[in-house]
C-alpha cells in the first residue's frame, strides 16, 4: 500500500509504490506504472526492474556476472552452460528413428501420422535437441530449425 502524506480523497504525495507483477501475455509493466500514476495522480516512473524469471529461467537457477567473470579466468567453463532444450521443453517432443532424424537433420520433411498440429521439438537418444519441427494439416513434419546433423544420432 502506497505511503499518502494526507488521506483526504487524493493522495498529494507517494513516497514508495513497490509493485510484484508475474507476467502474463501482453501485459506492460511500463503501462502499469504509467496508468498507476494516472490513477493516483501523481504522476509515475519506474526506479528499477528486476526481472526473477523468464521463460523456465530462474534467478535461483543463475550465475552472476562476477561467478562467470571468475570461470573464464580460471578457464572453468563447466556447469555455465545450460543444454538447449530447455528453451523449447514447454514444446512436445517427437520420436524418431534414426534414419528419420537423419533425414529430418538433412532438411528433408517427413510423414507424419500425429494428429496434433504445431511445433514440436525432436531429441535424439542421448537427449539432445536435434530439431524444432512443424507437424502440418497435409501429414507432414516440416523441419522449422535444425541445429546440426554432427553427434546427432
Amino acid at each position: 500500500m502506497p505511503a499518502a502524506t494526507k488521506l483526504t480523497g487524493h493522495i498529494r504525495h507517494i513516497d514508495l509504490f513497490i509493485a510484484r507483477a508475474q507476467r502474463q501475455f501482453n501485459f506492460s509493466i511500463f503501462a502499469f506504472f504509467e496508468e498507476s500514476g494516472e490513477t493516483l495522480g501523481v504522476g509515475g516512473c519506474m526506479e528499477a526492474l528486476e526481472r526473477t524469471r523468464v521463460g523456465p529461467f530462474s534467478l535461483e537457477n543463475s550465475i552472476s556476472l562476477d561467478e562467470i567473470k571468475k570461470n573464464v579466468e580460471a578457464q572453468n567453463l563447466s556447469g555455465m552452460l545450460l543444454a538447449s532444450s530447455l528453451l523449447v521443453k514447454h514444446l512436445p517432443e517427437i520420436h524418431l528413428e534414426e534414419s528419420q532424424l537423419t533425414a529430418l537433420c538433412l532438411g528433408q520433411k517427413l510423414k507424419s501420422e500425429r494428429p496434433e498440429l504445431g511445433l514440436f521439438r525432436v531429441m535424439n537418444a542421448q537427449g539432445r535437441l536435434c530439431a524444432i519441427v512443424e507437424n502440418m494439416p497435409e501429414g507432414i513434419l516440416k523441419p522449422r530449425k535444425v541445429f546440426g546433423i554432427e553427434g546427432m544420432v
